[in-house]
């Protein structure tokens, strides 16, 4: 009871304890009311009254005795009303208690309400404040209300320039971030670029013939240079631009084989299942790409994919037997420029979360470098699209 009492609104609180208080007099004062009439009542009627009359009726003449009958008559017809009367008057007591009750309560809710009102919009102003939402609080009361009004107004416009500063803030240190990253990485393949052309200056000033198998060594070492460049410029944009995806409803096997089959020299594959799946093919096969690449990498040297059903969502679980990832790096896996591998950018897992979040699809991962079982498990889920339409279907039937 008591912990009821403390969770409704103070307006309630309020008319409950005035209704206690209320009901706490208003008994008393009936029980008091109806006593004391009872008192004046049997203090106004004489107990030998009765007596009396029948003695005068029966010793006087008969003019008197007509008038000794008549009034006790009326005393007879006053002992017994007096009970019906009594009565009443608690009948009446009860109805203009109630009804005063009643006054009382609408008064009493109408001016708490009042009261209350204020101190109930600066609560959602204070809630809407602190959601970032913009709200113009009015001057509308005087006193306490009315200075808290005023200062919350005041503070609302101090935490919008303390917000509007944060945020600032949190670009210039973002950008420095990517600005250092982006110039570590870049960084790395520029300085074997420059090394290799070194040593052709260094063989061009001395005169010495750079034999064609030296020529070959030196542009294959600055083509793959390049390559990593190339890569690691293309992550960022893919990273930084919002994929479109064009959906359509596909069958999500024959892509799989399709992927596997383009890969069969470099990495075995497996796939379990089918099912139809509404995504954009061009883009899963980036993901399919990034996820691959990933399992290689790891030295992964068999991929199993596993499609199925679960409650109207297709699951797909795609395991490799690679090296696993650390669990104290799980956390860190999908945030972007954080890399724990050698010359990785940290924006491949990234891309692949946008770029499934973006087809309506969710991922997760798991992963384990146990020495017995290790390895890395991604877990992607879609909406059945042909369990959507039959209910869709159904439902415009019915």
């Amino acid at each position: 009871m008591f912990k009821f009492f403390k969770n409704i609104e103070i307006e309630w609180k309020i008319l409950l304890l005035a209704m206690i208080i209320l009901l706490a007099f208003a008994c008393p004062f009936q029980q008091f009311y109806l006593s004391h009439l009872r008192t004046g009542i049997r203090q106004s009627t004489d107990p030998s009254l009765e007596s009396l009359l029948i003695a005068l009726v029966k010793s006087t003449d008969e003019t008197n005795r007509d008038q000794a009958l008549e009034s006790l008559k009326r005393h007879r017809q006053w002992q017994a009303f007096i009970p019906i009367f009594i009565r009443e008057q608690q009948q009446s007591v009860l109805l203009f208690s109630f009804t005063l009750f009643i006054l009382i309560l609408l008064a009493a809710t109408i001016t708490v309400k009042k009261l209350t009102k204020p101190l109930k919009d600066l609560s959602r102003a204070a809630e809407e404040i602190g959601k970032g939402n913009l709200i113009t609080i009015p001057y509308r009361s005087g006193g306490a209300l009315g200075t808290l009004e005023k200062a919350m107004n005041t503070m609302q416009n101090e935490l919008e320039k303390l917000r509007e500063k944060t945020k600032v803030q949190a670009m210039e240190m973002a950008w420095r971030d990517i600005a250092r990253v982006m110039a570590h990485e870049i960084k790395n393949p520029l300085t074997p670029i420059q090394l290799t052309l070194d040593r052709i200056q260094e063989r061009v000033d001395k005169g010495t013939t750079i034999t064609m198998p030296d020529l070959s060594k030196f542009v294959d070492r600055i083509g793959t240079q390049v390559e990593s460049l190339e890569r690691l410029v293309n992550d960022f944009r893919s990273f930084a631009r919002e994929p479109e995806p064009q959906l359509s409803d596909v069958e999500i096997s024959p892509i799989f084989k399709k992927f596997a089959d383009n890969l069969e020299g470099s990495i075995s594959t497996s796939v379990n299942g089918n099912a139809s799946v509404r995504i954009d093919p061009h883009l899963f096969e980036r993901v399919l790409l990034n996820l691959w690449k990933n399992s290689i990498e790891a030295g992964a040297t068999q991929i199993v994919v596993k499609i199925e059903n679960r409650d109207s969502v297709i699951m797909l679980h795609i395991s490799d037997n690679g090296s696993g990832i650390p669990k104290e790096h799980l956390q860190n896996v999908w945030v972007p420029y954080i890399t724990f591998k050698k010359g990785g950018t940290g924006l491949g897992l990234p891309v692949v979360k946008r770029i499934i979040e973006s087809m309506n699809g969710t991922i997760s991962l798991c992963s384990s470098t146990d020495k017995q079982d290790h390895g890395t498990m991604f877990i992607i889920g879609f909406k059945d699209t042909f369990a959507n339409s039959n209910s869709q279907r159904k439902s415009r039937l019915s």
